[in-house]
């Protein structure tokens, strides 16, 4: 019977092995023996402590002392394997009891659980990215109304008249950082995920050589030696190729500040290679590296090691998000001082159909007189500044909050254009639109949508749909003006 016992240990799939009362191996299993890289005859006699690192030794002798006082204990040490990679294993040691009662050592099993640990923190990650997707999402379009506001009364007064050089410098200061603002907003409403790539088959070495072209007279400036290893042949992914080019700019530029504070060769390598059923993108530096701390938070929103000012914590957490939604896994591994690696692994997909794509309306110029035009928006300063700027042109504009009074207007007057707010409060401007379809196909014909967030996939697949021209919020007054023209000349 106990040989067959000792051809199970032998054979067991997790690390198995026994000490004395003093935690010194008396034996070990194949398992056990491969996963360290020591001969048997080398583990004998030695201390189980032996292959730690001095704070995993202090782990692992609180276990075996409660071990060797007669209690099953069980906890987690970090090893390395025999290629020197860091690991985890879970560790329960049981009480060797001899008949007299005695305690004469352990039984200890070992199981690696790096890849489950991985997996949880993979999913932790993702829950928390998800809850504060939700809370940047409402607070980028609780801010892009008076955004938008204080874009269109910059541009009034910017046409009001004629400003002295204070007054110049005021209104192009309002303008430039109510842009400023405006990308910022758009950058959250991209970490909230809630954009569909457009996509199309592309090509990851061309991404790459494009993108490296873009950074690398800095990367010469100073004084980077880049390596490609792009692999020939490498196939095609169904990619939005601008946000994975977003991803792989940012990543380049990481490995630019990492490599700045080193002393001596400054080396980066891009590299791509199959990985089966995967295609694999590497952007490997030999800077300083990423503490294990710093590792466990890189993707976290907000998180920067960056003096204030020269980071908001939110290129790996975008990129983080921009990978995920194409089926794919970012990765990061460093050990201090040797450097770090970012991997961007993607599935090899076929084409799976091209979707129509949608074109935001650019500037137009041209604005004839004498037109009559419906706003349906429910911010007041929206309204009022639109308002303004078409009267401004000899333009007439009715303006309402919501599509109740909207539709009460439409039933006593015709209007050559309607700008329409798809986010009014219920009824949505979606359903006004609709009602419009069924009751009053005309004006249904002349509307122009305004949304605040253009990257939702409801925002999308609804005005993809209605077919109608629509700009983003915030937008030029100039160019609804000559939109809302333009419509009601047809």
């Amino acid at each position: 019977m106990s040989e067959r016992y000792g051809r199970l240990l032998e054979h067991a799939a997790d690390a198995i092995f026994t000490v004395d009362e003093t935690g010194h191996f008396t034996s070990v299993n194949l398992i056990m023996e491969r996963a360290m890289g020591h001969r048997r005859g080398d583990l004998i006699g030695a201390h189980c402590c032996s292959l730690l690192d001095t704070l995993q030794q202090k782990v692992a002798n609180r276990l075996l002392e409660g071990a060797l006082d007669g209690k099953r204990q069980r906890s987690e040490v970090a090893f390395r394997d025999v290629a020197g990679r860091g690991r985890i294993g879970s560790i329960t040691a049981t009480p060797i009891v001899e008949h007299d009662g005695r305690v004469t050592g352990a039984l200890c099993i070992v199981r690696d659980i790096t890849e489950e640990r991985r997996f949880a923190d993979e999913l932790r990650q993702r829950e928390k990215l998800a809850a504060v997707g939700q809370l940047v999402s409402g607070v980028a379009h609780e801010l892009n109304n008076p955004l938008a506001g204080i874009s269109a009364f910059a541009q009034l007064l910017d046409g009001a008249g004629p400003l002295n050089a204070e007054q110049r410098d005021a209104v192009d200061t309002i303008q430039m950082e109510a842009k400023r603002a405006a990308k910022i907003v758009s950058s959250l409403l991209l970490f909230s995920r809630q954009r569909q790539p457009e996509r199309s088959n592309v090509d990851l070495n061309r991404v790459f050589s494009d993108t490296l072209a873009l950074r690398r007279f800095v990367l010469a400036t100073e004084h980077i030696e880049v390596i490609t290893e792009l692999e020939p042949e490498l196939p095609h992914t169904w990619a939005d190729p601008f946000q994975l080019q977003q991803v792989l700019l940012n990543l380049l530029i990481n490995a630019e500040q990492a490599l700045r504070g080193r002393k001596g060769k400054r080396r980066l390598i891009l590299r791509t290679r199959r990985l089966g059923d995967r295609i694999v993108a590497s952007v490997i530096d030999n800077g300083p590296g990423i503490s294990d701390e710093t590792l466990s938070r890189i993707f976290e929103p907000f998180f920067t090691t960056k003096p204030v000012g020269e980071g908001s914590g939110l290129g790996l957490a975008i990129s983080h998000g921009i990978v995920r939604q194409h089926g794919g896994v970012l990765r990061a591994q460093s050990t201090p001082g040797e450097g770090a690696a970012f991997d961007v692994d993607l599935p090899i997909l076929s084409e799976s159909g091209n979707a129509p794509r949608l074109t935001m309306v650019g500037e137009m110029a041209g604005i004839p007189r004498q037109r009559r035009f419906l706003i349906v928006d429910n911010e007041p300063s929206m309204r009022q500044a639109l308002q303004l700027h078409l009267r401004r042109s000899g333009c007439f504009a009715d303006a309402v909050s919501d599509a109740p009074s909207a539709l009460a207007l439409l039933a006593t007057r015709t209007y050559g254009a309607i700008f329409l707010d798809l986010h009014l409060a219920e009824p949505s401007g979606e359903s006004l639109f609709e009602e419009l379809v069924e009751r009053d196909p005309d004006h249904a014909g002349r509307v122009i949508f305004a949304a605040r967030d253009l990257d939702s996939s409801p925002a999308r697949e609804f005005l993809r749909g209605a077919g109608r021209p629509f700009v983003g919020k915030p937008f030029a007054l100039s160019t609804v003006a000559a939109l809302l023209t333009q419509t009601a000349s047809r």
